[in-house]
Order: structure tokens, then sequence, then C-alpha cells
């Protein structure tokens, strides 16, 4: 979205969370850099497909998900392999989500993850961001809670699928 369409989304809120995960940040970025590999890591992620036939990590690809039985469409705003991140905007506002109660109105908003050496080369520290804004404070509030809550639960997902990956390894 530009400038222009963002007026009609005033209210502003942002949820990050920062974290270290146990493995080298070139392993956490080979399974998270493709931007269609969402499925991978992320549980309730199912049916994502790339809706054009540029490659993962190309700046304007979309991809097209379903979350916990909501159909979204994102695409890549950002991506760097050399300084590890990537990020991603909702291609329609987001409604919603239907698993979660109550009526908020939707949210346009920017995702975004960041890899970086944790205190030794075997550990990330990763960050995890959701840039969101609304039409009224109280949606903005709730959308806030929202990722606050969605956030550790994506990277504790992260983290069981790296899991998976040591374990099938070693086994």
């Amino acid at each position: 979205m530009n400038d222009h369409d963002l007026q009609g989304y005033p209210h502003r809120e942002h949820s990050r969370r920062r974290e270290s995960l146990g493995w080298p940040p070139a392993t956490v970025w080979r399974e998270i850099r493709d931007f269609n590999t969402y499925p991978n890591y992320i549980d309730g992620v199912t049916e994502s497909v790339s809706e054009d036939e540029r490659a993962g990590d190309e700046v304007g690809c979309i991809r097209r998900f379903v979350y916990r039985g909501d159909t979204i469409r994102q695409t890549l705003t950002g991506h760097s392999d050399t300084a590890r991140w990537f990020s991603h905007a909702g291609c329609e506002p987001l409604q919603w989500p239907s698993s979660q109660p109550g009526r908020v109105g939707e949210t346009v908003y920017e995702n975004r993850i960041a890899l970086a050496e944790g205190h030794d080369p075997d550990t990330t520290r990763i960050e995890w961001s959701v840039v969101t804004r609304t039409r009224r404070p109280a949606d903005a509030a709730a959308w806030k809670r929202y990722f606050d809550e969605q956030i550790p639960r994506w990277i504790d997902d992260l983290r069981r699928y790296l899991d998976g990956i040591r374990a099938r390894d070693a086994g």
C-alpha cells in the first residue's frame, strides 16, 4: 500500500519479539529464506502456493496460503541474504481471524523476520515483528494483542521444526 492508501488506517501498533534459537544463523536462514516455505515451520499453515512465476526470494512475489481456515495473500516486500532478513505485507487488508472471538476491524500490516548471530556462532537471535495499521484505536489494540500472542507461538513452531530437522539428521 502506498502512503495515500494508509491515510485511511491512521492507528498504528507494533508487536515485536526477540528470542534466541539454538542453531547457527545460516541453518535457520536456510530453512526460512524462501518466502513460500511457511507451511514447513508454522503450524496451522496449509496450501501455500506461489501465485506468480517469481522465486520465493524475489521481492514482489506473492504467496497465497491458508492459516487456520482463513486464506491470506502476501507479497514479499524486502529480502536480504547478506543481512538474513525478509519482510512481507498483506496484498489486501487482513480480516480478523475466524478462529478468534469478537468482531474487530481489518488491518493493513507488514511483517519482518530478521536473524543475527547470538552470543556464540551456534545460536541465532531472531526478531519477529508486525506493524499494523487500523481505522479505529480499539481495533489497533486488538490486533496488537493478537500479534503479541501469535509471534511467540510462531517462533516456538520454528523451534520445533528445527528440532525435527536435528532429530532426523541425528537418526
